[in-house]
């Protein structure tokens, strides 16, 4: 069973870093750009101090990217941040949890993180649960996220769906498999070269499939895509029979 919820990806917290200058100065030279990838310890920019007229370089504390440098040549030092270093190797995902969610939900609890494309899919774990909701009554969740490719970019809007139960059942069919024919839940069911209608009874369910406790046997192939066009093939069928 599964409960879903929206997010957002965002950088981790202590994974971003506000890079200042140690002594006050005129900036001599910057030596990146926004989007450049950096190490750590490589030389961001150069700086002529004040105070003894010498030159020094502003190094950066970490690997990663720079992602917003607002400091040009001949700056001053006092405008605050000059360059932000940051590694989104890892991301986090921060979700909105609604009371009747946080009822169901855990720290701890597996969640699968979706782009809302289904380009992209990973499963990691409820890190954190926030102890109070906010003023319109979310509570704030979060995972943290490997990113080594990229693919995961803060402010990117994604589906996460806590895994709030994991059962074993002897058959679960796609809810895409699943018609109404003569008011009866039905899967279409291949046997031999044949489809055949199978009104089944249906179990636990969440939001991709649902148990099907009988009418069909574990194992059968069973149709998933387009099973709307063989029930309006049924249906046709049905009715130049009754003429």
């Amino acid at each position: 069973m599964t409960n879903a919820v929206y997010g957002i990806v965002s950088k981790a917290e202590d994974q971003f870093f506000h890079v200042h200058a140690p002594y006050s100065g005129i900036v001599q030279s910057v030596d990146v750009k926004t989007g450049d990838k950096v190490k750590k310890g490589q030389r961001l920019l150069t700086v002529l101090n004040q105070q003894n007229l010498q030159t020094y370089a502003v190094n950066s504390p970490a690997s990663g990217e720079i992602t917003h440098r607002p400091v040009k040549r001949g700056d001053h030092t006092d405008i605050g941040t000059l360059v932000e270093v940051s590694d989104l190797s890892t991301v986090w995902v921060e979700m909105s949890m609604f009371p009747h969610d946080i009822e169901a939900i855990t720290k701890g609890m597996p969640v699968i993180i979706s782009d809302l494309h289904g380009e992209y899919s990973v499963e990691s774990k409820l890190d954190y649960l926030s102890p109070q909701m906010t003023g319109g009554h979310i509570a704030r969740a979060r995972a943290t996220i490997a990113n080594p490719n990229g693919e995961w970019r803060p402010g990117m809007h994604v589906m996460a769906e806590v895994i709030i139960e994991r059962v074993e059942v002897p058959l679960a069919v796609k809810r895409s498999a699943l018609q109404t024919f003569r008011d009866m839940p039905v899967v279409f069911g291949r046997f031999d070269n044949v489809f055949e209608v199978r009104m089944v009874q249906l179990g636990r369910q969440d939001s991709d499939y649902v148990e099907v406790t009988g009418g069909l046997e574990p194992d059968t192939e069973y149709v998933t895509n387009n099973s709307y066009l063989l029930k309006a093939e049924v249906l046709k069928d049905g009715a130049s029979h009754d003429h």
